[in-house]
């Protein structure tokens, strides 16, 4: 894996790179010279572990050509200032893993990934989980999570959820 900065991005853009790593740069918009890689399989925009010492990335949007990157396969938005999940991700069936761990998520969309990390994400209400049938594992660790709040029907919503981790919440039972 090669990490790029502001810096010195333009300069790769000849490179056939299928792993870029823009973590902890400070970006409050994404540059637009990342829907350039056409093989990219792996994007990095969130930081490496929960808000370290270091600055972070602000995103909150993804432009409307981000859909182009139709090889993408993995995409971390962790620590990032997401509120939504970007509706354009929902089209964007190459994703395989979306980790949006420690975003302030109030509202989730129904997306075909098969791996979906949200850990620490305390805003978002549980209950309004939406309907992901292809989702196999599923993260929710740290998210504050409480009996009343937990959906009854939730097994209904994600039907070949093979992994679940609710690790370090409020649950006295399932």
């Amino acid at each position: 894996m090669i990490a790029f900065d502001a810096t010195n991005l333009k300069s790769a853009l000849s490179a056939p790179l299928k792993v870029i790593s823009l973590r902890l740069d400070n970006y409050k918009v994404l540059p637009s010279e990342i829907i350039k890689f056409k093989n990219l399989e792996f994007l990095y925009l969130g930081s490496f572990e929960e808000k370290a010492n270091f600055g972070w990335n602000d995103l909150s949007t993804l432009p409307d050509d981000f859909i182009l990157l139709k090889k993408l396969r993995n995409l971390n938005l962790s620590d990032n200032n997401f509120e939504d999940i970007p509706e354009l991700l929902s089209k964007m069936k190459s994703i395989e893993i979306l980790d949006l761990s420690r975003n302030p998520l109030k509202k989730l969309t129904t997306l075909s990934v098969k791996t979906l990390i949200l850990d620490g994400c305390t805003e978002f209400d549980p209950i309004l989980f939406p309907h992901m049938p292809n989702l196999e594992n599923l993260s929710l660790m740290s998210c504050n999570l409480v009996e009343k709040k937990f959906p009854k029907d939730f097994a209904d919503r994600v039907p070949n959820l093979r992994t679940l981790n609710i690790a370090a919440n409020h649950l006295k039972k399932i």
